[in-house]
């Protein structure tokens, strides 16, 4: 797939793959949803201190003992 972006000095971009939001979890063990870890990047833009922390913890918090049902890689970075 071939996008192209105009980036800004200060951009924040994060890339990955598609199991962090389709891993199950949660009150009703359902998918953790792309929409959800779109609202998840912007929070933790705000708090740039601990990124990859912040998507750790909650990736962990949502799996509880669910197994983990696919690779997950997420990377980012600021232009």
């Amino acid at each position: 797939m071939k996008a192209k972006h105009k980036l800004e000095a200060n951009s924040y971009v994060v890339m990955s793959t598609d199991g962090y939001y389709d891993q199950f979890g949660g009150q009703t063990d359902s998918k953790y949803l792309i929409s959800r870890f779109e609202e998840l990047i912007l929070r933790s833009e705000l708090d740039k201190s601990n990124t990859a922390e912040t998507f750790e913890k909650e990736i962990s918090n949502w799996k509880g003992k669910q197994k983990q049902t696919d690779d997950i890689l997420v990377a980012g970075f600021r232009i």
